[in-house]
């Protein structure tokens, strides 16, 4: 039997967040029925962990599809220096209006499920500086 202890623990993160700004190239991932080619948006990070990002777009529609409306794919080209970058497939989580000092957008989760073993581990050596 389970406790309402258990399902609080459950639902953790496991990796904690940095609070970090960098800038982002996002596309959505689309089957081949659709368009051939998805258009990409600048947004920029939130914050970050080893598993997931909170990324502000300028808008929750890409193309045709309603972020806030679906379970979507999309693509990131995250720059993480300016000699460096990093490509990753995630998994829309949740999408939100957001506001901040640099105006009003909305807040995407995503988590992370593809990155290559060379992004893998630029990407793990930028989450290991940040403290």
């Amino acid at each position: 039997m389970f406790s309402a202890w258990d399902i609080i623990n459950s639902n953790r993160r496991l990796n904690p967040r940095h609070k970090v700004r960098l800038m982002a190239s996002v596309s959505l991932v689309l089957k081949e029925s659709e368009e051939s080619e998805a258009a990409s948006v600048l947004a920029y990070t939130r914050d970050l962990s080893r598993d997931g990002l909170a990324i502000v777009l300028p808008s929750a529609r890409m193309g045709c599809h309603d972020l806030s409306a679906g379970e979507y794919q999309l693509s990131i080209i995250l720059a993480i220096s300016a000699e460096s970058s990093v490509r990753l497939t995630a998994r829309l989580i949740h999408c939100e209006i957001f506001e901040d000092e640099s105006g009003a957008g909305y807040l995407v989760g995503v988590r992370i499920e593809d990155l290559n073993a060379e992004d893998r581990t630029l990407y793990d050596e930028f989450i290991g500086g940040l403290h």
